[in-house]
């Protein structure tokens, strides 16, 4: 469906896409479970934004997203693809620049942070 937009055409056909895919990891690394219950400064949920559009085919920018729990602040990086050695670098980009030490990351269950 085109939706007009000003000047601009909309395609709209649906929804964002899950990339997260399941995984038999999961049933051996541990995961955390209820809610966060006032955990300190530097502890936060991490995970990656695919900005591919309406396809997956070729290469294309992601954007690595940290919300620190206890501050709500959020640190966001853009890099290339979604490999591990990528992604490490963007998570270490971010921690240069956030004013205290990340401690812990609480990811999903995507291979970028798994492997």
């Amino acid at each position: 469906m085109k939706k007009k937009i000003g000047n601009f055409t909309r395609i709209v056909s649906g929804g964002g896409r899950c990339l997260t895919k399941p995984s038999s990891l999961k049933e051996v690394i541990p995961v955390r479970r209820g809610p966060w219950e006032n955990p300190d400064p530097g502890i936060g949920e991490i995970d990656t934004v695919a900005h591919c559009g309406n396809t997956l085919l070729g290469e294309f920018a992601y954007t690595v997203q940290y919300t620190d729990i206890s501050l709500t602040w959020s640190l966001f990086q853009a890099q290339m693809g979604k490999d591990k050695r990528v992604t490490l670098k963007s998570i270490q980009a971010m921690e240069a620049r956030f004013p205290i030490s990340i401690t812990g990351l609480d990811p999903d269950s995507g291979s970028e942070f798994i492997n």
